[in-house]
């Protein structure tokens, strides 16, 4: 910054060779020249205007190693030492003009100077958005924690209940097979009665046949023998009157009542049996009837249970599936905005520190701006 505020100051030694100083020193009135009209040969090196103050020292004269043999009065070493008018001038001017470019710094755009109290209180405030970002981070691993235990605990429950649903299903699949097979072994039983009861049907229908065809014969026979009485009683019966005639007329007619009588008491024993046989055949068939009308209805009954039992089971795996569901999707929906809510903290707590971060990185960046410009 004070690059600007060099000057070409009078080096010592210009003023150290011994002729030019032994030409002024001896008198050459050679006037001394203005600021304007010194040339190159009268100056050092280029300094700054710190280093025209610090270095441009008139005691520093007092140092120069003169000549052997050379010495220089008290008057003579005064007036060396003392500043011309235009030495006087110089120094001035690059007095006015350091002081001016000092009171003329200006901060750069962008940038302020602080105090150590605002840069200690800036050093806090990074100090605590550190620790901020600590938290926040803290927080998130937290988070991320709690959310990975919660799936965790979510997988495994949806893993049990998918474990008792496979259960309730395979039981109700058991159930259906059981019922499916009740029906299957209801059916056929079904049909095992109804072809009994054909049969009985038949039966009974060719035991009714066999009484009416008994009936018949019975009436035919009983038709018979009258028609035979009012036959033989319209022929012309002529008793024998040989006593021996009539005898074997009577043993042919007993012959023949014995014959009759023998074939009556066949056919009455032969139809008591069919009868009989009949009346017991029917009789086992009522009771194999209600035997078998008996066990369809217990497992008609029992049919009606397991259905009954299998709907209800059925219900049962409906309403816990339904409730199931309804607590997945609730619990979903919390986590849900479980997540939305931490989600929108963390962004607000990352815009926050963001913004925070801008301000300091700002800040600094101003600051060392300053600080930079400062030390140029």
């Amino acid at each position: 910054m004070f690059k600007d505020g060099l000057r070409r100051a009078q080096s010592t030694d210009s003023l150290g060779t011994s002729g030019s100083l032994q030409s002024k020193a001896l008198g050459y009135n050679n006037k001394a020249k203005s600021a304007g009209n010194l040339d190159e040969s009268d100056f050092g090196p280029l300094v700054g205007a710190d280093s025209v103050s610090e270095n441009f020292d008139t005691a520093s004269l007092g140092s120069l190693q003169m000549p052997s043999g050379f010495m220089l009065t008290k008057d003579q070493e005064k007036a060396i030492k003392a500043m011309t008018p235009e030495q006087e001038e110089t120094a001035s001017l690059l007095s006015s003009v350091t002081q001016g470019v000092e009171s003329a710094y200006v901060s750069p755009s962008g940038y302020r100077l602080v105090s150590e109290t605002e840069w200690n209180l800036l050093q806090k405030e990074v100090k605590k958005l550190q620790v901020m970002l600590r938290q926040a981070n803290d927080q998130l691993e937290k988070t991320t924690k709690d959310k990975q235990e919660l799936e965790d605990y979510m997988k495994q429950s949806a893993e049990d209940s998918s474990n008792q649903i496979s259960l309730l299903m395979a039981k109700c699949q058991k159930s259906e097979n059981f019922l499916s097979e009740l029906q299957q072994a209801f059916s056929q039983a079904k049909r095992s009665v109804q072809e009994q009861m054909a049969v009985l049907t038949q039966s009974r229908e060719q035991v009714s046949e066999e009484l009416v065809r008994l009936q018949k014969d019975n009436e035919s026979l009983q038709g018979k023998h009258s028609l035979h009485v009012s036959l033989q009683q319209a022929e012309d019966f002529i008793l024998p009157e040989a006593a021996e005639e009539l005898r074997e007329l009577i043993l042919k007619y007993r012959e023949d009542i014995i014959s009759v009588r023998t074939a009556a008491d066949h056919l009455e024993e032969k139809l008591k049996a069919e009868i009989l046989f009949l009346k017991e055949q029917i009789q086992a068939e009522q009771y194999l009837k209600e035997n078998i009308e008996e066990t369809l209805q217990l497992e008609i009954e029992n049919c009606k249970e397991e259905i009954a039992s299998i709907s209800s089971l059925k219900a049962e795996l409906e309403r816990i599936k339904v409730e199931k569901e309804q607590a997945s999707l609730e619990q979903l929906v919390f986590e849900e905005k479980n997540k939305a809510q931490r989600l929108q903290t963390e962004l607000d707590v990352s815009e926050q520190v963001q913004r925070d971060f801008v301000k300091l990185s700002q800040t600094l960046q101003l600051w060392l701006g300053t600080l930079s410009a400062y030390k140029k």
